[in-house]
């Protein structure tokens, strides 16, 4: 998805929404591509238990999913 934003609004300052346990990472890999971004106060803290994604649905499995996410990320270059 950043690089998509990037190459639609090339010189742009992007608003980076996502929720507040995952910006962190996501702004670490706007930085990477050089991206200018604004991060809002006050993203969302809660998980839903029923979301259709099984890492999203509560602290530990989101924790898991990004401790595994991660090295393949800075492996692949992206943070």
């Amino acid at each position: 998805v950043l690089e998509r934003a990037q190459e639609i609004m090339p010189g742009k300052r992007a608003l980076l929404v996502a929720q507040a346990h995952h910006i962190g990472r996501v702004g670490v890999q706007a930085k990477k591509q050089g991206m200018n971004f604004v991060i809002p106060a006050h993203l969302p803290r809660t998980f839903d238990p029923f979301s259709s994604q099984p890492w999203t649905r509560g602290p530990l499995l989101w924790a898991v999913h990004e401790a595994a996410g991660i090295p393949l990320l800075w492996k692949r270059g992206k943070i």
